[in-house]
């Protein structure tokens, strides 16, 4: 029996140990669920703030497909009003050849009329007051026509920088939409 008194309290002092032990085990335990407990709550509050931040990103990748859409009928308005505008002037190339060419004309038949009477000075004279008006009428007309020109040159080039836009839009909404996708993934 005296053995085991002496052996009681060293048997006493490695259980109080081992529930020391134990006791710190399980405190470091709780302390590690309270971790992980804090990052899965901010998990969850990134994973919100992803959903919220694709949808913001498709609303705009939407927008932009309409204005790309936009863009395009624009274009396509304005090619069009260039056809149209082609037509009128070749109507007015047309028109003023044939008014340089009646002007000729008049001017050879002054040119034949005998000068010997006055009447037929006065008849020149009034017949080249037309003349002058129809030529500085045709040089209007024909600087007219040169500034409608210039505009139809400058319609394409306007197209050209359209559709260059049009394409870098869609480079961008392609590019949003793969970085949507990847953080969708993820």
């Amino acid at each position: 029996m005296t053995e085991t008194v002496t052996v009681l309290p060293n048997t006493t002092a490695n259980q109080t140990e081992a529930m020391t032990n134990m006791t710190e085990t399980v405190t470091v335990s709780t302390e590690s669920t309270a971790n992980q407990t804090e990052a899965i709550t901010n998990m969850t509050e990134t994973v919100t703030y992803l959903t919220e931040s694709t949808a913001s990103q498709t609303e705009a990748i939407t927008d932009m497909t309409e204005t790309v859409t936009v863009l395009t009928i624009t274009t396509a308005n304005q090619t069009e009003a260039i056809t149209n505008m082609t037509e009128p002037v070749t109507d007015s190339t047309e028109a003023i050849a044939n008014q340089t060419q009646a002007i000729t004309d008049m001017t050879e038949t002054v040119t034949v009329i005998p000068n010997t009477t006055s009447n037929q000075t006065e008849a020149l004279t009034n017949m080249t007051e037309p003349v002058t008006y129809l030529t500085e009428f045709t040089a209007s007309q024909t600087e007219a026509i040169t500034n409608m020109t210039e505009t139809v040159t400058v319609l394409p080039n306007t197209t050209a920088n359209q559709t260059e836009t049009i394409t870098n839009m869609t480079e961008t909404v392609t590019v949003s939409t793969e970085s949507t996708a990847n953080q969708t993934e993820a």
